[in-house]
């Protein structure tokens, strides 16, 4: 899997995510804390759900196929939906990290394990 880096405010480099290129398409992978310290963490809760940096998703993911796994690392669940879905049901917003993609729980799948098979997180 290749990390997908992005300059945060400050100019540091940082990992947003990892891309897979596959014979069914992209799987673009996103570990996510879910809750921290009792308080949603990654997760907005005015859309009831998860975002990708507009940037990210632009450049590596809009009008291709494939799909995009998101892991709450502190659940081990895994939300799964179509690059098609994120097109089709997103919101773009810029609630203080950049302008995002935004997709609501709703349209995705959850699974223990969505690709059945192990995916590491990188380092």
């Amino acid at each position: 899997m290749m990390p997908i880096k992005i300059k945060d405010d400050k100019g540091y480099l940082r990992t947003v995510g990892y891309l897979r290129l596959g014979k069914k398409g992209r799987v673009f992978f996103k570990p996510v804390t879910r809750m921290k310290n009792g308080r949603p963490y990654h997760y907005l809760k005015v859309v009831k759900g998860y975002g990708i940096q507009k940037e990210v998703f632009d450049k590596y993911l809009r009008g291709r196929k494939g799909r995009i796994i998101i892991k709450e690392k502190d659940t081990g669940r895994f939300l799964v939906a179509s690059i098609k879905t994120w097109t089709e049901h997103s919101s773009t917003a810029n609630f203080g990290a950049g302008k995002q993609v935004f997709l609501s729980e709703r349209f995705m799948h959850g699974s223990e394990n969505f690709d059945r098979s192990v995916i590491k997180e990188g380092k």
